[in-house]
């Protein structure tokens, strides 16, 4: 076990307070310090997030109607853009018509 003195430029608490002050912190925004970190770190956050997009600007999104949704997996499982401008899902497929077979399939007696 290893004994931490105040004075010796280490505070009382033990080591890696810090991040579990953070984190209680983020997690209870119930006080009024509480509050100001969360927000604090969220306007730290889209900063952030802005200064990344203003390096690294994703492409503008195709807005034809009918195109598909630029996430590929989005784009599997029907999402495209609608006449108004809006990202959408068919939820009921368009029914196919069933395929023929190649030849007439007869009972055996």
């Amino acid at each position: 076990m290893t004994a931490w003195q105040a004075g010796a430029g280490v505070g009382p608490e033990r080591p890696g307070g810090q991040e579990e002050t953070a984190a209680r912190l983020l997690t209870d925004a119930s006080t009024a310090v509480g509050q100001a970190y969360a927000r604090a770190f969220s306007d730290t956050a889209a900063t952030y997030v802005r200064e990344l997009r203003e390096r690294d600007p994703l492409p503008e999104p195709d807005r034809t109607p009918g195109a598909p949704h630029p996430d590929p997996f989005l784009a599997s499982r029907g999402w495209h853009m609608n006449q108004h401008g809006i990202y959408t899902r068919r939820t009921d497929p368009e029914p196919q018509a069933a395929p023929q077979p190649e030849r007439e399939l007869e009972a055996e007696p």
